[in-house]
């Protein structure tokens, strides 16, 4: 899956594609990996319209459904890798 992630100095941003359409697919999971290896899910900054608004969801939980993410949570100055993983199955109801 190709996909890119470039920032200035407030934001970064994270943009893929695929090559066919994904049956099944709600939307994806966007994982964070630090320089030193750690992995962590995004949270969500938007969600399916039946789960809760206030909720504090990953987007594990409530999967992205475009093929770009931005990741206003990236530090200043860090280096970061971004893992996109599909998601199926139905959506959470928190």
């Amino acid at each position: 899956m190709p996909a890119i992630a470039f920032s200035n100095n407030d934001i970064a941003l994270v943009a893929w594609t695929f090559d066919r359409h994904l049956d099944g697919c709600l939307g994806f999971a966007i994982h964070q990996i630090d320089g030193s290896g750690k992995h962590t899910v995004l949270p969500a900054l938007a969600r399916f319209a039946t789960q809760d608004k206030n909720a504090k969801l990953s987007t594990e939980q409530a999967p992205v459904q475009k093929f770009w993410w931005k990741d206003p949570f990236a530090k200043r100055g860090e280096t970061y890798k971004y893992r996109i993983v599909p998601m199926g199955g139905t959506p959470h109801p928190f």
